[in-house]
């Protein structure tokens, strides 16, 4: 194909086709949500120089895409004293966005992101007007995202509370006056509680409460919500300090919301803060899909936690949680039992009662996805037992947290896990269990029938690959493949590979039969020990366990399509892959190996 014909081939492409082309061009992808760098901006001019200067169709598409998204990315610098104003520097595509004729009319989000140490509202407000993304009203954007890249602290001490609060409510009109149409708000910092003394937000929230559609907010304190009752179908809320009490969630109706995740909650009320669509009607959650449930919890405590004295200090905590009444976890007061005839994903977490009796209230529900999380002493064999309820269940995430277990817990822990592979028709199954990370599959049978119906197995943390391998020719269905691989500085396990090693035993080593030859997706995250950290090896101590990976894994899966690793393992484990060719032993080994020379090697997002 001559190079007019190749480019005439490309000018013509549907606007479909060329949509999706562009979309995996763009820095930010498809992910509403993606990560914000120093270098998005750099790469987003790079995207509009590309798709914009070859023909007019091209333009046409990509204008959509490159005016989208409004950034400003705001690098703060530590004064030389706390007490000195910090200082900053501003980038982003504001002016291009204004220069445009359609620029302010097509751009649907703004970003916010700050690089570096938390500014106080008076300098965030100055490096806003600096760009001039506050002096102009943006008509169509639905979306605030405010998100942070590196953080590292605050910037000064905090100013005065009245100075504070002033800023802070300058900042909220200046929002409300540019965004006019604003209803979608996605708030990440976790320093607010030092630095605002409150969430900075909540003046917005509240005064686009029955306006806005979504709120998603990663943070230390919570918003201070409207009295007025929340009408808002997504909501997710990730307070992520440890409160001296629970947290009172917003009052919300039941058959609005469609995605709900609320933190640090109180057991004994959990269902108070609800009210039904309909005067007189049930507590009925019409077009909830995702719930998730992260209770109150105290450090040294688990499930025999009940009475938690009050926070006098915060107008959001409950007078006390206490669990000792099982109906207040059950059951509204006011409405009685609540009803989920949508569910599909629940998430329940650090739940200090019974947790058996907590998934009887789902039961009904078509419950697809489930994740438990908290303490050993906190998640039984029984609790498990008890998702045998959930029909529709094809998705099992179990996290344990905890340092260390006994001989009890292990014992404990091997029934909870009998339990796990009897349940029928689970297609993913996902264990994070650190206490048991020298073998996950304590108790677990060689040959488990749950392992022939998996599609999707998450591993973490793993001490070593030995204790896998075993089962995974046991798993003829498996596709995708997840770990989270520990390094330690002695290496007892075997685990690490230097390039020589790694060349002389392929070279020598008879043993290449694969271990699975479904398996298309390998991910790997390697995680060094503080200890090796200390040592100054974690580089090399990544390489050498992904060249690990790559002998006792990759080699040993032909079916392996797409390999992603921890990002700082991506370029020497593609060096270890092209010395293995260079060396002929891909080519020795034909077809064992054949999979090593188109397999994609990927970091880690």
């Amino acid at each position: 194909m001559s190079g007019s014909t190749a480019a005439h081939t490309w000018q013509t492409l549907p606007i479909d086709v060329l949509r999706q082309v562009f979309a995996w061009m763009h820095p930010l992808g498809t992910t509403p949500r993606a990560a914000i760098t120093s270098s998005t901006l750099r790469d987003l001019a790079s995207f509009q120089r590309t798709s914009t200067q070859v023909c007019q169709h091209w333009r046409h598409t990509a204008l959509p895409l490159y005016l989208g998204t409004a950034i400003v990315y705001v690098t703060v610098h530590l004064a030389p004293t706390r007490a000195t104003p910090a200082t900053f520097t501003v980038a982003s595509n504001i002016a291009l966005l204004q220069a445009h004729p359609k620029g302010t009319s097509m751009a649907h989000t703004v970003v916010l992101c700050i690089s570096g140490p938390v500014p106080l509202p008076v300098t965030l407000l100055r490096a806003l007007n600096s760009c001039g993304v506050l002096d102009t009203v943006w008509p169509r954007v639905h979306t605030l995202r405010h998100t942070v890249d590196r953080p590292t602290g605050f910037a000064q001490q905090p100013l005065a509370a009245h100075d504070v609060l002033k800023d802070v409510k300058r900042l909220n009109m200046s929002i409300a006056k540019a965004l006019p149409a604003l209803r979608h708000v996605d708030y990440t910092d976790v320093y607010c509680g030092t630095v605002y003394s409150s969430f900075p937000l909540s003046a917005l929230l509240c005064e686009r409460s029955n306006e806005l559609r979504s709120i998603r907010v990663f943070t230390d304190t919570p918003p201070k919500w409207s009295k007025d009752v929340l009408r808002v179908p997504v909501l997710h809320t990730h307070i992520v300090d440890t409160p001296r009490a629970p947290r009172r969630p917003p009052r919300m109706v039941a058959g609005v919301l469609v995605e709900l995740t609320l933190t640090v909650l109180a057991a004994s009320r959990l269902w108070e803060a609800f009210e039904p669509a309909e005067h007189g009607g049930g507590l009925e959650f019409t077009c909830l899909r995702s719930l998730t449930l992260m209770f109150f919890w105290r450090y040294g405590q688990g499930r025999q936690q009940q009475r938690v004295p009050a926070d006098s200090e915060s107008d959001e905590s409950d007078e006390e949680d206490d669990i000792s009444d099982e109906t207040g976890y059950m059951q509204s007061s006011r409405y009685g039992k609540p009803r989920f005839p949508c569910l599909a994903r629940l998430g329940i977490h650090r739940f200090p009662g019974s947790l058996r009796r907590l998934l009887g209230v789902f039961g009904a529900s078509p419950v697809r996805a489930l994740v438990l999380a908290g303490l050993l002493s906190e998640i039984s064999a029984t609790d498990v037992a008890a998702c045998t309820s959930f029909s529709d269940l094809r998705a099992l995430d179990l996290r344990l947290i905890g340092r260390s277990a006994t001989e009890e817990e292990r014992a404990e822990y091997a029934l909870t896990l009998q339990q796990v592979t009897q349940l029928n028709g689970l297609s993913s199954l996902a264990l994070s269990v650190e206490p048991f990370a020298d073998d996950p599959f304590t108790g677990m049978p060689n040959q488990p029938q749950i392992a022939r119906t998996l599609r999707l197995l998450h591993l973490a943390p793993l001490h070593t690959l030995d204790v896998l391998i075993p089962y995974l020719p046991h798993m003829p269905y498996l596709l995708d493949l997840r770990l989270t691989l520990m390094v330690q500085p002695d290496d007892p396990t075997g685990n690490l590979r230097s390039l020589a090693a790694l060349l002389h035993d392929l070279r020598s080593s008879e043993d290449v039969t694969p271990v699975n030859v479904c398996v298309s997706r390998l991910v790997v995250e390697i995680d060094v020990s503080a200890q090796v950290d200390a040592l100054g090896k974690h580089g090399s101590a990544r390489d050498a366990a992904a060249r690990g990976v790559l002998r006792q894994l990759v080699c040993r899966m032909p079916s392996v399509r797409e390999l992603c690793v921890s990002r700082e393992c991506v370029q020497g484990l593609r060096l270890a892959v092209r010395a293995l060719r260079s060396a002929g032993i891909v080519a020795a080994r034909a077809p064992a190996l054949d999979h090593l020379e188109y397999m994609a090697i990927m970091p880690l997002d």
